[in-house]
């Protein structure tokens, strides 16, 4: 039972490009950010035209995730870019789901990080460091991060292939649950739900706006790193 996964981080957004905390705030696209998602999406039109297509479709609930999988797969047969209708609207519903939000940031949330006080920095969960239960004032810890994120894979149905808008939190969390560390059983026991996630390591990736992570996992047993962050479809956009 093959499941192929493909995490799709959103377009950017005038806080990325400013360096805000954006967490859980619903920020829209920014004009780069839409440019972004439209060279994505021909790029999966041409795969579209290769044979590839999606048993479903998954969507972070909040606005910027969900504008780039729209502009992807468009939700209405009246678009102005027919290149861009790579499937038919009716059989290619986006699903919403909250699982698939960022890390909450509480408090934290729209201000940049040079604005914060020393004391406030030490509260910020630390997605590259051991999971832990620090958290920003009415926030979330990296514990409950994981445990969502782990929630949303278990639901995926097996076999097929899908593809998820989210963000560069929740992908980099994926991507630790799926590696655990040296323990050699450690995916097949935390997919099983029997490993503790305390004992997990966590890594760096860097997951640009609109890159492709691609994973090949069976469930229950082990998974493929296929793709990390590919943006090879930027080379086109203009700084």
């Amino acid at each position: 039972m093959v499941v192929e996964l493909w995490l799709v981080r959103h377009g950017e957004t005038l806080w990325n490009a400013d360096k805000r905390i954006q967490g859980q705030k619903d920020i829209s696209l920014s004009e780069k950010g839409r440019g972004q998602a439209v060279l994505l999406a021909k790029r999966l039109s041409a795969l579209k035209k290769n044979g590839l297509l999606f048993d479903k479709i998954y969507s972070s609930d909040l606005c910027r995730a969900y504008e780039t999988a729209c502009i992807c797969f468009p939700q209405s047969s009246l678009t102005e870019d027919e290149e861009l209708n790579l499937f038919n609207p009716a059989e290619q519903e986006i699903l919403k789901d909250q699982r698939l939000r960022e890390l909450n940031f509480g408090q934290f949330e729209g201000k940049l990080y040079l604005q914060l006080s020393k004391k406030e920095r030490k509260q910020l969960p630390q997605l590259s460091l051991m999971p832990c239960e620090v958290r920003a004032p009415d926030g979330e810890s990296t514990e409950e991060f994981k445990a969502r994120a782990l929630d949303w894979l278990r639901s995926l149905p097996s076999p097929g292939r899908f593809i998820a808008f989210t963000h560069g939190g929740f992908i980099t969390t994926v991507l630790n649950i799926f590696i655990g560390g040296s323990h050699k059983n450690a995916y097949s026991d935390s997919f099983n739900g029997s490993h503790n996630l305390k004992n997990l390591p966590a890594w760096r990736f860097k997951i640009d706006n609109t890159g492709i992570t691609k994973v090949r996992f069976y469930m229950g047993r082990y998974a493929v790193i296929e793709t990390l962050n590919d943006v090879s479809h930027l080379e086109l956009l203009g700084d």
